[in-house]
């Protein structure tokens, strides 16, 4: 992808976090650089202005809800970049509602940019 077709998606992503789109999902087969994609849009500087917090999260392998959880909680924790507690709590300790209820009081009245990324289905029909 050359630089002005980049520039000209970066146009498109502002209009679309403008209008307070939820979800933008970047989908295709292996191979297609969605991931560089994602990347050059989370590094950029401008997305700073739009976002308070922002979270990488790979879920690359088995899909358990539990283990995607912590991984956003952790992620959101590392962009905070927050002192760490005096103790250190073990999120798998945690059922998967109290895990939800941490995540929700976290990033409650946050405009947060979380990308997902290798997020893949077996059974996908080819």
């Amino acid at each position: 992808m050359t630089k002005k077709r980049l520039s000209g998606f970066w146009f498109s992503m502002t209009i679309m976090i403008r209008i307070s789109l939820s979800v933008i999902p970047i989908v295709g087969l292996g191979g297609l650089r969605k991931t560089t994609l994602a990347k050059f849009v989370f590094n950029d500087k401008k997305i700073n202005e739009y976002f308070s917090s922002k979270m990488w999260v790979s879920l690359s392998g088995n899909f358990d809800m539990k283990e995607v959880i912590i991984k956003i909680i952790n992620s959101a924790n590392d962009s905070a970049k927050v002192d760490a507690p005096a103790y250190q709590l073990n999120y798998r300790d945690l059922d998967i509602e109290q895990l939800q209820n941490h995540l929700i009081n976290k990033l409650n009245g946050q405009k947060f940019l979380l990308v997902l990324d290798d997020v893949w289905n077996e059974d996908c029909v080819e």
